[in-house]
C-alpha cells in the first residue's frame, strides 16, 4: 500500500497537563485543513475500500483518547505547536503515555520525507511477554521446534546458567524467526516497550510506521496469531515508549 501524505500547515493547538483545559476534539478537528480531516486510516488489510477514515476511528474512542489520538496524528504547523515544542516534551510524553491500543492509525502517522516533522512511532503486533511466548511455543509449535524441557538444561548446562531466562529467551528468538519467515522477511520483528493507558508494556512487533512497507496479508497475520495464541487475535497499533512524540527534522 503506497501512501503520500501531504505535510500541510494547520492551526496551532494547546494542551496542558490538566486534561480539563485541553480543547475538545471537535474544536481541534475544526482547525484542521481538508487534507488532514479526510486522511484515510491504515488498516492491516490491503483493500483501501474497507479502511475507515479518521472520524470513524475517533468515534470508537473515549474523550481522553480522542484528544490523545488527535495530537499524536496531527502534523505540527511550527515549532511553536505544543506537541512538538522541545520545552514541553516532558509534559507531552505524560499525556501521550495514556494512549490506548488502536486498531487503526491515521495516514499522518506515516513519515513523509517532504515534511519537516517526523511523527511518533507506532508499532503493530501483540502485547506479549517472553514468558507468554514460551507458553505458546510449548503448546502450539511443532514438536521439533519446541523449547527443550528443564530437565535437558539441567543435564547439559552448567549450574550457573539461569534456565528460566534461557528458555524464555530462546522462545522469543524462535518467535521472531518464525514470524519473519511467515512474512517472507519483508518486515523486521522486535521485542519492544510501548505505552498503554499510562503504563509501559512489553510487546512483540512485526511492523511499524517508521518502516511501514507493504501490509502483511490476512493469511500471514492469521498464521502469526495461531503461532502465538493457537487462534486468531487481532493485532493492534501501540505507541512506542522511546519515540512517542513529534520531532523536527531540521
Amino acid at each position: 500500500m503506497g501512501l503520500n501524505v501531504p505535510c500541510k500547515a494547520s492551526a496551532s493547538i494547546d494542551i496542558t497537563s490538566n486534561p480539563s483545559s485541553t480543547p475538545d476534539v471537535s474544536d481541534v478537528l475544526e482547525t484542521l485543513d481538508d487534507v488532514n480531516k479526510a486522511s484515510a486510516s491504515i488498516n492491516i488489510t490491503s483493500n483501501p475500500s474497507s479502511t475507515p477514515d479518521v472520524s470513524d476511528v475517533l468515534e470508537t474512542l473515549d474523550d481522553v483518547n480522542k484528544r490523545i489520538y488527535t495530537l499524536l496524528s496531527r502534523i505540527p504547523n511550527s515549532l511553536e505547536d505544543v506537541h512538538v515544542r522541545p520545552s514541553l516534551r516532558r509534559e507531552f510524553i505524560k499525556w501521550a503515555s495514556r494512549a490506548s491500543a488502536y486498531q487503526y492509525i491515521a495516514c499522518t502517522c506515516i513519515p513523509d520525507n517532504t515534511c519537516r516533522f517526523r511523527p511518533p512511532r507506532f508499532r503493530y503486533g501483540y502485547k506479549l511477554t517472553h514468558e507468554q511466548a514460551l507458553a505458546g511455543n510449548l503448546e502450539f509449535a511443532p514438536e521439533k521446534e519446541r523449547v527443550p524441557p528443564v530437565s535437558v538444561y539441567k543435564e547439559l548446562c552448567h549450574e550457573s546458567v539461569d534456565i528460566v531466562s534461557e528458555r524464555t529467551y530462546i522462545a522469543g528468538t524462535w518467535l521472531q524467526h518464525r514470524t519473519e519467515k511467515i512474512l517472507e522477511f519483508e518486515h523486521k520483528t522486535n521485542w519492544c516497550w510501548v505505552w498503554e493507558n499510562g503504563e509501559e508494556v512489553r510487546m512483540f512487533s512485526f511492523r511499524d510506521t517508521w518502516r511501514f512497507g507493504n501490509p502483511p496479508t490476512g493469511v500471514q497475520v492469521a498464521q502469526i496469531s495461531q503461532l502465538i495464541f493457537g487462534k486468531y487475535i487481532e493485532p493492534m497499533w501501540y505507541l512506542d515508549v522511546d519515540d512517542c512524540y513529534w520531532k523536527a527534522r531540521y
